[in-house]
């Protein structure tokens, strides 16, 4: 029979974010991992699925938050920055230098990706996968560089 994890870990009235579903989920991961058991992650959304994967896609959690509403707001005024990939530079340099041996290291992308708009990054979209940024708005940095990332990791397998 297979273990099971998180399962009710929080009331449904309670805030919890992708980011503290990450901070739980990773050291369990690990577990496994070093236990040469195989993880599978079943339920939730993409999203959350893909925050244990993809070192890019979530930021660290904003600290001193009153409520709910103030979290909320926070989030929206960090979406307004359209430049942004979510991550401040502090929590790129402490990225940068976590512990590389950790079984669940998520890919890692060049430091080009930070300092790139959002419209760069989508002429490079272009440049290799013309349908996709058809597809993609040019805000929409999240699947902008995952499909990038994708496509430079099958250049280097094949």
């Amino acid at each position: 029979m297979a273990v099971h994890h998180m399962l009710d870990i929080v009331d449904p009235l309670t805030y919890f974010s992708v980011t503290d579903f990450r901070d739980m989920a990773l050291p369990i991961v690990d577990d496994l991992i070093l236990n040469k058991k195989m993880p599978i992650v079943v339920g939730g959304t993409n999203y959350y699925i893909e925050s244990i994967l993809w070192k890019i896609l979530v930021s660290e959690p904003k600290k001193n938050c009153q409520d709910k509403e103030d979290q909320t707001r926070m989030v929206l005024s960090d979406n307004d920055n359209k430049d942004r990939d979510g991550d401040t530079e502090e929590t790129l340099e402490r990225r940068e230098t976590e512990d590389e041996s950790s079984p669940s290291k998520k890919m890692k992308i060049d430091g080009w990706t930070r300092e790139e708009t959002n419209e760069v990054l989508h002429r490079r979209l272009a440049e290799i996968d013309p349908e996709m940024a058809q597809r993609l708005h040019p805000n929409n940095r999240r699947k902008i560089l995952k499909r990038i990332i994708k496509f430079n990791f099958n250049m280097i397998l094949t």
